[in-house]
């Protein structure tokens, strides 16, 4: 529910007249209307699943450099203990989610490498082993807690004011592009509408290749289709897919899942003991 403010018969001076003429009951009326109205609110469950990898002419740069060493090993006659090919898909791959719901922001991120021992530890055999790293980022109204996935144990813990927690989700203008900060770098991009996992998207063509897939149907909680500094989706900014191009590197973000106002899973959100962020 959203509530007008005029000069003179704003929010306060409408209660300040009733309690003045003794209508308690009514400002406790409008007061749960108001504020209960808003609770998790108008927000809607909203859940992304995205894959980021980094490639040179094509290949993922990290594969490429374990299927090198296992060559080197080979070509020198040294046993091998290889990684199962599960896990050789994982290489140079990461994953990133986002859960947003009416009073918690959650972000999983997860990256897969590889590492050796050579002939110090394991005369004539080269030994490789699947490196893991994450950590689990979630926000609730007024509290910041930073997960470690791997180490099991929580790395930061921010105290903040409640009321802030909603601020990314405040409506833009219904007319894209009407504020200044909107239009900022988009000169010389090509724009072009189109849909992904049922949602209507925008993405833009920078004229060296560079490519951006925005949703475009979240204006009215903070949501804009234009150009963002952001790899991954974030409140404010959800980015679908992009591909960036750096010297001989581009960086590729694709989107396995996304969906708005369906119930989100927790348990990959869920940090252990900790039932003070899992509302």
């Amino acid at each position: 529910m959203n509530i007008r403010t005029h000069k003179g018969n704003n929010l306060y001076d409408i209660l300040k007249k009733t309690v003045m003429s003794g209508g308690l009951a009514l400002v406790l009326f409008v007061f749960v209307m108001v504020y209960g109205c808003r609770s998790e609110n108008d927000i809607p469950d909203m859940y992304i699943d995205q894959r980021s990898e980094t490639l040179m002419n094509g290949e993922n740069v990290i594969r490429k450099q374990y299927l090198d060493a296992v060559e080197i090993c080979r070509s020198m006659g040294k046993k091998i203990s290889g990684l199962p090919e599960d896990e050789v898909k994982k290489l140079g791959v990461s994953r990133y989610q986002l859960a947003i719901t009416g009073n918690k922001v959650a972000t999983r991120k997860e990256s897969w490498g590889f590492r050796m021992t050579g002939h110090y530890h394991h005369p004539g055999e080269c030994r490789f082993a699947l490196v893991y790293s994450g950590d689990l980022t979630v926000k609730v109204p007024g509290k910041t807690v930073v997960y470690d996935l791997d180490e099991k144990k929580v790395t930061k813990e921010e105290q903040g004011i409640p009321e802030a927690f909603m601020l990314p989700f405040r409506p833009l203008s219904e007319t894209p592009g009407a504020g200044q900060e909107e239009q900022q770098g988009i000169s010389g991009m090509k724009r072009s509408e189109g849909e992904m996992y049922g949602q209507p998207t925008v993405t833009w063509t920078r004229p060296a290749g560079n490519t951006e897939v925005l949703w475009s149907g979240g204006r009215q909680w903070g949501f804009s289709e234009f150009p963002s500094d952001s790899t991954f989706a974030v409140p404010g900014s959800m980015v679908l897919e992009k591909v960036q191009k750096k010297d001989h590197f581009t960086i590729r973000v694709k989107t396995h899942r996304f969906t708005v106002g369906e119930p989100v899973d927790q348990v990959p959100f869920s940090i252990p003991h900790r039932p003070d962020i899992h509302p």
